[in-house]
């Protein structure tokens, strides 16, 4: 049995060094940052892979 992703909607990373993995997402992988709620240690990366 072959699965295909058709697309990517949202996930949740929990991270030891969440600068550093912004960081990653945003200027490696090239993820735009959409909001932070610091109280919460949240933050949000924007993926749209796929999505019509």
């Amino acid at each position: 049995m072959v699965v295909s992703i058709q697309g990517l909607f949202e996930t949740h990373l929990t991270v030891k060094h969440l600068d550093t993995s912004i960081a990653f997402y945003r200027d490696t992988v090239g993820l735009e940052l959409a909001y932070v709620l610091p109280e919460r240690q949240l933050r949000s990366i924007v993926i749209q892979l796929g999505l019509n």
